[in-house]
């Protein structure tokens, strides 16, 4: 079954994800080894930069896919904690994975991650990542100014988002949404979009260089 795979920028047409997929727990997922787990606002209802429009209900969902995956914030974590990525690439590092989802307020989903790998855990720290994207599956996309569905129809209509005609704002009105991943981006398509605290830090680093008294050089 063919699906479209949007991110904040862009959207192609994918090949669903085939099962069975691996049986990952939520504990397995946080593990007991140092880690730091930031807590991080995903998405946010409305329209974002891009001009897609995600509605209160597509983020609260609840629609299960062929794989039993229920869609909206539950879907970070259903089936196996998705993971964390840098601006969605797909195919390189995972800087960790979504632990826990919620829906907060009626108006955006909070996620809490789990990153393990210091180098990782020191960027974020350091606040060089910081904004955030959503990549996901869709069952919909409606122009909202002629009613086309992109993912019944297969074919992009002819006006533009962000543009207006007449009185009308033309944005892309997103359905059910299942969750790929969470990657950090420079600039986010929801700016809200990022981490809101660094939540619990069980990492031991900095512990380690205070005690041995090292350092690392730099070319600074």
């Amino acid at each position: 079954m063919m699906s479209i795979l949007i991110y904040d920028k862009y959207l192609k047409l994918t090949e669903s994800l085939a099962g069975p997929f691996p049986a990952l727990s939520l504990a397995n997922a946080v593990g007991k080894e140092d880690a730091l787990f930031p807590e991080i606002l995903a998405v946010t209802a409305g329209v974002s930069k891009n001009f897609n429009s995600y509605s209160s209900e597509s983020l609260k969902g609840g629609k299960k896919n062929d794989h039993g995956e229920r869609s909206g914030y539950r879907s970070f974590t259903d089936v196996y904690p998705k993971p964390l990525l840098l601006n969605h690439e797909t195919f390189g590092d995972i800087l960790g994975r979504i632990v826990t989802s919620n829906f907060v307020d009626n108006t955006h989903i909070m996620v809490c991650a789990r990153i393990s790998d210091w180098k990782y855990i020191e960027k974020v720290k350091e606040g060089d990542y910081l904004s955030v994207s959503v990549g996901y599956l869709t069952d919909s996309v409606v122009c909202s100014i002629c009613g086309n569905d992109i993912y019944k129809t297969r074919e992009i209509c002819d006006h533009t988002k962000g543009q207006r005609y007449g009185k009308k704002l033309c944005v892309w009105e997103v359905g059910n949404m299942w969750f790929r991943e969470l990657s950090f981006v420079s600039i986010p398509g929801v700016p809200a979009a990022g981490v809101i605290s660094l939540g619990k830090d069980t990492s031991k680093k900095n512990e380690s260089d205070e005690t041995t008294g090292e350092e690392e050089g730099n070319d600074e």
